[in-house]
């Protein structure tokens, strides 16, 4: 089993000394080892965003994930509760078992939230979140959304099957005649480099605004462009990256 440590972070923001709910943002990247956080821990990585933040709040130094595989631990944050009773137990046997209440349908429905997420949550890695990443959103507890899947399972089909790839696939390709982004994302992932493995260290051929974790970034301003105002918001961002050496 690879070594799975990704960095979770929690940046909290009062909008009015009048409101008496704290929005929250949840940061969660994927596969992010603990210790490549630039300047604290003397590693050659700009990361000026997370050390403002870490400086500006709360660093934990001995946090630990309930499980070294993706839809698990996510399941396990969903759920509140420990690897053996949170109902995942691995990537692809089943999704987040809707029956067993989120803490974001606690914050929805009993706390008043607009609770939105967008990225790569896995908590319908087995099924995928839908070709508009609608897939039981609303039962897991979000107000709104704009979901996707992760780097492998983006290009394990033949056509997308999912949000990411069917914005690649709308835009045209600058580099190669008659192909779309999507042609050109997939070759890379399961040609070039046959699924870029943990030793493919190759450069995405995608333009900037195209690269996966940017479409997420920009998508998680989407939400909170269009979220009601006057109403105390969480949004988690799910980066997908940097999950494996590539890129």
């Amino acid at each position: 089993m690879f070594w799975y440590i990704f960095c979770l972070f929690l940046a909290v923001s009062f909008a009015q000394k009048e409101q008496a709910k704290p929005n929250i943002l949840l940061l969660f990247p994927d596969q992010w080892r603990f210790d490549w956080g630039g300047s604290f821990f003397g590693i050659p990585v700009r990361t000026p965003n997370f050390e403002r933040i870490a400086q500006s709040g709360t660093l934990f130094h001995q946090a630990v994930v309930a499980s070294p595989l993706c839809a698990p631990s996510r399941g396990c944050l969903a759920a509140g509760k420990e690897y053996d009773f949170a109902g995942v137990p691995s990537n692809f046997a089943n999704d987040y078992p809707v029956n067993q209440t989120t803490f974001y349908t606690l914050l929805r429905d009993k706390a008043g939230y607009h609770v939105m997420v967008c990225g790569k949550d896995d908590l319908t890695k087995k099924s995928g979140p839908g070709i508009n990443g609608t897939y039981n959103a609303n039962a897991l507890g979000f107000s709104d959304y704009l979901r996707s899947s992760g780097k492998m399972d983006v290009v394990n089909s033949a056509e997308p099957h999912e949000p990411y790839g069917v914005f690649l696939q709308s835009v045209k390709s600058n580099s190669t005649p008659g192909e779309t982004l999507w042609d050109v994302h997939k070759k890379e992932e399961k040609t070039d480099c046959q699924w870029r493995s943990y030793c493919c260290n190759n450069s995405s051929p995608l333009p900037d605004f195209a690269y996966i974790d940017n479409f997420i970034s920009d998508n998680g301003l989407k939400l909170l462009e269009r979220k009601p105002a006057g109403k105390p918001w969480f949004l988690q961002v799910n980066i997908a990256g940097p999950h494996r050496s590539e890129e």
